[in-house]
């Protein structure tokens, strides 16, 4: 199936999206990554708009040869991740320019439905959200019919 980004700040949130997109046969790339905090390993989202792009379309090595693999879709936290600066740089990219992305956030007077889908070409879902609702949007970008 197709290998989508979910980023977000809220672990609760992306552990949530991300169980029901691989539920449904999805490859899912998160934010989050493990870090040691006092002899403790937590898991820590990755907030940082560069390193959040770098981290996602780093080069894997794959039976010996490396390999970058573009998410199909990407599910941005909007407000809290800086989500235009975000979708700004992934336009900016050449495999990532036509990616679809649907931007999550709690309603906020100062988002512009209309700007997000004209101009990043994105869907705006507001927090809290139907997890399958999501996942029923995701597909519908993706082409993909049940």
């Amino acid at each position: 199936m197709a290998r989508i980004a979910v980023f977000d700040t809220d672990y609760s949130s992306i552990r949530t999206i991300s169980e029901a997109l691989k539920g449904e046969g999805h490859e899912v790339v998160t934010n989050i990554i493990p870090v040691i905090v006092h002899d403790q390993m937590v898991m820590k989202p990755v907030t940082d708009p560069i390193s959040l792009i770098t981290r996602t379309l780093s080069f894997h090595v794959v039976d010996g040869e490396a390999v970058r693999r573009v998410p199909d879709l990407f599910i941005i936290d909007f407000l809290n991740l800086d989500g235009e600066n975000i979708m700004d740089m992934l336009k900016q990219i050449r495999s990532t320019q036509n990616a679809p992305v649907i931007a999550l956030s709690h309603k906020a007077p100062g988002i512009d439905r209309r700007r997000l889908l004209e101009f990043y070409g994105t869907h705006y879902i507001p927090k809290p959200f139907n997890v399958w609702d999501v996942v029923e949007r995701t597909e519908a970008f993706l082409g993909i019919t049940c």
